[in-house]
């Protein structure tokens, strides 16, 4: 027999042929430091301006810890980031370590301390486990203590509460403390001086490269259209684009990127995986909420539309107070839930609201359509209230002023579309109907074509199912006048016709001369010789209505197909009623049909005059736009130089939304060349 022993051992012992008892005390090891950090990440992208600001932090050594609070939306790579700069700047932290502490576990506050700890104690390779105290003040003390005049690199990841982080706080000594905060650590400024730096979501350009570093550039390039949608649909998450990489990379079917675009099916898409999932993200995001503040989350996530959102609208869903409503927002702000658009709203984007959607505590669509229908309503009223079809409205006063009015209603604007949408689903038809009617003081200005098309296609369908035929033919001739805006004379005309019809049903004079006019100007746009009877036709049924506004409408538009002598004294007459009602908008369109007249008549001075007069008066771009056109006229007929006005005509159109007029000056200023 031969034994043989090879290696390194404390003790050996071979044993053969015994009988008693035998004690035995084996050696105690000794410990070994090792480090925290996680791995890198393979596919890291658009972070390098982070980096460059940690750079320039931790480059100053005071002799003391500097300590950094990462900040970013939840998926945004915070994490990352600080462990890879913790990466890259190992060596100038030499005497330990580098060390990780991950607090957003499930465990409690006090566990999760103790937990980590005890983890950073053994990983400094001077202490065994039994040889730990068990208070998480004996485990501070000795931490602080190890710590003092050393210099180490710390990452304090997902913190929650700052006595957390005080506890984790290492002595003096020049170290580098990262943090990661999953709620805002205010209370942290009391103890010491954090800098701040913050993740931006990531810009299209940057997540379509990660997504080509992931799932290979030539899938990317494949699918563009559809790859620009899922961009969009992540947001700038760093987590949902990631998971989008990864199933891109996965997939065994063609067009992938086109099949994971289809809206409604992304999130649940993207969940599937605990490991990498958007849904766990946002659900700890969520538990960390308080209660108000988990509400305001859910009212956010079922407001319809993208647009921002108004405290005054959330504290309405929730049937609060609207301090209350600021209060949780400026939680989901902290929690980088939400973005600040303004003062007053608040932007949550892309994944973050359909997840929000899910957590809807109980249903609040019915009070936003409230709230939306409501003030738009009394919004119409001040910002128009000598406009007949008013009286279609109920009488709501929530605005004291015109200019307050109107702003109120630009701002909201993708709201209220969204909500007219939202309401005529619900079958809340009157709603939507009031609120179609309700938006045409902001349409008609322009600028809005395609909405203004939407909004009162379902206003028209719920009138019809209402089975009420004025306020048929009221939506259809705002309809008309959305295509007539959008330069589709055909389809404004026919719509018009219809719309003349439901008038003749109801009964209704003031309807049916609505429609006339507005049939009259689109075969004025037309050059259709028919247009001069149609608008003195509806000047003689305005006469017989004996409606002094509607009369002074009928003027100014039969004005625009006569000479120009007949034509002055009609405008001069609707413009005495305008300006003694202060109907500013028809004050506006009178002098602008007035200066044109004048220039035909050779009364150029005072055409100039009055026309430059349109051109500075605020809000009314269109009149503005087409007043710089007649000024081009003007300009030709003095011998001077018509290009400029045609230019500023055509930036005026361009930059408010009338692509037909804006193709009219471009076609001029083309001739001229």
């Amino acid at each position: 027999m031969r034994n043989r022993f090879e290696g390194d051992a404390h003790n050996a012992v071979q044993v053969g042929n015994f009988t008693g008892t035998m004690q035995f005390g084996a050696a105690r090891s000794e410990p070994r430091g090792y480090s925290l950090l996680p791995p890198l990440t393979a596919h890291y992208t658009n972070h390098e301006d982070p980096l460059k600001k940690l750079d320039a932090i931790f480059a100053r050594r005071t002799g003391r810890p500097i300590v950094v609070i990462v900040k970013g939306p939840p998926g945004s790579g915070r994490t990352e980031l600080a462990v890879r700069w913790v990466h890259r700047h190992t060596g100038d932290y030499p005497d330990g370590g580098p060390f990780f502490v991950r607090l957003g576990g499930g465990l409690s506050d006090s566990d999760q301390l103790l937990t980590g700890l005890r983890t950073l104690l053994l990983a400094t390779g001077e202490f065994r486990a039994e040889d730990l105290p068990h208070s998480l003040e004996g485990l501070s003390a000795l931490w602080r203590d190890w710590c003092r005049g050393r210099s180490i690199a710390l990452v304090i990841d997902d913190a929650v509460l700052a006595s957390q982080v005080r506890a984790l706080m290492p002595d003096e000594g020049d170290s580098a403390v990262l943090i990661t905060q999953a709620r805002e650590l205010g209370t942290l400024r009391v103890h010491t001086v954090p800098e701040e730096v913050d993740i931006e979501p990531m810009s299209a350009e940057a997540s379509r490269e990660l997504l080509a570093r992931i799932a290979g550039e030539r899938l990317v390039a494949a699918e563009p259209d559809a790859i620009d949608q899922l961009v969009e649909v992540c947001g700038g998450s760093t987590i949902a684009l990631c998971v989008v990489g990864m199933m891109l990379a996965d997939a065994d079917t063609d067009e992938p990127a086109a099949r994971l675009a289809r809206r409604e099916r992304v999130l649940h898409e993207l969940s599937r995986d605990r490991e990498l999932s958007v849904r766990a993200v946002l659900d700890a995001a969520y538990e960390r909420m308080d209660e108000l503040t988990q509400r305001v989350y859910g009212v956010l996530g079922a407001h319809p539309g993208s647009a921002a959102v108004s405290s005054r609208a959330v504290a309405a869903a929730l049937g609060e107070a609207d301090e209350d409503a600021r209060d949780g927002l400026r939680g989901l702000i902290r929690a980088r839930l939400v973005t600040r658009a303004d003062e007053e709203r608040v932007l949550m984007l892309g994944l973050v609201r359909d997840h929000a959607r899910t957590k809807l505590s109980r249903p609040v669509m019915g009070a936003l359509i409230e709230h939306y229908w409501a003030h738009a309503v009394s919004a119409a009223r001040v910002v128009s209230p000598g406009r007949i079809w008013n009286r279609l409205l109920d009488d709501l006063r929530l605005f004291d002023d015109r200019a307050t009015a109107l702003t109120w209603l630009a701002d909201e604007h993708p709201n209220l579309c969204a909500t007219v949408d939202e309401a005529y689903r619900a079958g809340v038809l009157m709603r939507t109907a009031q609120l179609a009617l309700a938006l045409w003081v902001l349409h008609e200005r322009g600028g809005y074509g395609q909405d203004m098309i939407e909004v009162n296609q379902r206003g028209v369908a719920a009138a019809e199912a209402l089975r009420d035929p004025l306020l048929v033919s009221v939506l259809r001739t705002q309809l008309g006048f959305a295509h007539r805006q959008r330069g589709e004379y055909e389809t404004a005309a026919e719509v018009l016709r219809s719309a003349l019809d439901a008038a003749r049903e109801a009964g209704s004079l003031e309807a049916e001369a609505t429609a006339l006019e507005g049939l009259g100007l689109v075969l004025l746009d037309e050059s259709d010789p028919r247009a001069g009877d149609v608008l003195r036709e509806n000047l003689d049924l305005a006469g017989r209505i004996a409606d002094e506004r509607r009369l002074a409408l009928a003027r100014m538009h039969l004005a625009k197909v006569l000479e120009p002598d007949e034509a002055l004294a009609l405008l001069d007459l609707a413009r005495a009623y305008f300006a003694a009602h202060r109907d500013q908008g028809n004050v506006v369109k009178t002098d602008l049909w007035r200066g044109r007249k004048l220039c035909a008549a050779g009364r150029l001075a005072e055409a100039r005059e009055l026309l430059g007069g349109v051109t500075s008066v605020t809000g009314y771009h269109r009149e503005r736009g087409e007043a710089r056109l007649a000024l081009a006229d003007v300009a030709r007929a003095e011998g001077a130089d018509p290009v400029p006005d045609l230019r500023e005509a055509e930036r005026i159109f361009t930059r408010f939304g009338f692509p037909r007029e804006a193709e009219m000056a471009a076609a001029r200023l083309a001739g001229l060349s």
